[in-house]
């Protein structure tokens, strides 16, 4: 799968507030997990995120993907490296990992790549919150969405 590789200045907005949460309401195609995304920089871990959309909304999304050359996710995290992003996104990332230790990769990848203060949203099986808040303790459930914050 192709992921978005963008450039080091493309990584250089200004600081920004965060944003405020947004209540999920599920009318379109769209997943409830990039509604909330207003502006800043995303980082979307395991799938290609609806780049178009939130570009309209103002957000630059990043997408990573596992499954693509080791390079271009290098890249990535060396860019996110220098400028953390807002928020990160795994939509229906854990569901689809077997091994504990995997899913718990992924997500210290997100805690790795947010900025603190950040936000992470997650869109999973809900049996995942233990392994989820070893990570980031402060997650809860909201709209059925799982979020939480690094700090």
């Amino acid at each position: 799968l192709p992921t978005h590789n963008v450039q080091a200045d493309e990584l250089s907005t200004h600081d920004m507030e965060e944003p405020e949460e947004a209540d999920f309401d599920g009318t379109s195609n769209i997943g409830d997990i990039y509604k909330t995304l207003r502006y800043g920089v995303n980082f979307n871990i395991g799938n290609i995120g609806p780049t178009e959309y939130l570009q309209s909304k103002g957000v630059q999304n990043i997408n990573f993907d596992p499954s693509a050359p080791e390079e271009a996710n290098m890249e990535i995290l060396k860019q996110l490296e220098k400028k953390p992003a807002n928020t990160a996104t795994l939509d229906h990332v854990l569901d689809g990992i077997e091994e504990q230790e995997e899913r718990m990769g992924a997500l210290q990848l997100a805690y790795e790549n947010v900025r603190a203060g950040g936000t992470v949203y997650i869109n999973s099986d809900k049996k995942y919150l233990p392994e989820i808040k070893q990570r980031f303790p402060n997650a809860r459930i909201k709209s059925g969405v799982i979020v939480a914050r690094r700090f």
